[in-house]
């Protein structure tokens, strides 16, 4: 219905979309602020995340925030930088997509990964050289896999 409505030019589409999928949870976090911790240096503003669980149980988990000092990151390393609150689920989590933003709202190279066992969402540098001390948005929804 709601690509109906998208294809009728509704200006309430949004709010179509919306309900439909609230309709659609079992449970669902809101979003939560303040519970997201930084580790090996990383911290940042806004910091929030969301877990949503389907009718089918299939879980997913949001996240997003804003760094204003990087620590540096070596090259070419993964280091973890932020631990989630959530129940750990070993069955395993697929990153669906994940963005890392300069503070021109490029888009990056860099990526996000996380760790169901540990609720770890780790930093990459896939760059020949170090990076450090700049400003980035970063955002990650991961999908659970083997429900």
């Amino acid at each position: 219905m709601t690509d109906v409505l998208i294809k009728q030019g509704a200006k309430d589409w949004v709010n179509h979309a919306n309900t439909t999928f609230q309709s659609q949870l079992i449970n669902d976090t809101g979003a939560v602020y303040n519970a997201v911790q930084g580790i090996n240096g990383f911290n940042g503003k806004n910091m929030v995340y969301r877990e949503v669980t389907l009718p089918t149980g299939l879980k997913m988990i949001y996240f997003s925030g804003w760094i204003d000092n990087m620590p540096t990151v070596t090259k070419n390393s993964k280091v973890d930088a932020f631990r989630i609150p959530v129940v750990y689920n070993t069955s395993g989590y697929t990153v669906n997509t994940s963005q890392v933003l300069d503070g021109h709202m490029k888009v990056l190279n860099h990526k996000l990964s996380y760790d169901p066992k540990t609720g770890t969402i780790s930093f990459t540098n896939p760059y020949d050289y170090d990076v450090s001390n700049f400003n980035c948005g970063l955002s990650l929804i991961a999908t659970q896999v083997g429900v």
